[in-house]
């Protein structure tokens, strides 16, 4: 457990720009933040960290295990005005890709209307 979490975390650190955040916020769960960066290069360093990951090799019990990350993504819109908008969004994102097959990026911004939608009654109530 924590040492595929203190390997994951050298791995991120090691993987992005000096400007990034980047931290835990509970259980198996981190935030990278990633200023001034357009949607290609940030599309590109999310896959560049998620293919590290998946690269990394652990040994628990002489056996070799395969640890993979799934990505909720969120880019900034005029849409959404608050910090706790912004992580409920890159939440909804990152379960989309759990619930689709894992190890992957889903994009909230690029999420099919009808599940944006849900976001917008979760928030209003």
């Amino acid at each position: 457990g924590d040492e595929v979490l203190i390997g994951l975390a050298f791995c991120v650190e090691h993987t992005l720009r000096t400007s990034d955040l980047f931290g835990r916020i509970g259980g198996e769960e981190f935030c990278i933040v990633i200023p001034e960066a357009d949607k290609e290069g940030t599309m590109l360093l999310i896959e560049r960290i998620r293919s590290a990951i998946e690269a990394l090799p652990f040994n628990f019990d002489g056996k070799q295990l395969k640890v993979t990350c799934s990505f909720g993504v969120v880019f900034l819109a005029e849409e959404i005005d608050s910090t706790m908008l912004l992580m409920e969004c890159a939440d909804k994102a990152l379960y989309q890709a759990k619930e689709t097959g894992r190890n992957k990026i889903v994009v909230y911004n690029d999420m099919p209307k009808d599940l944006l939608s849900e976001t917008s009654k979760d928030n209003a109530g």
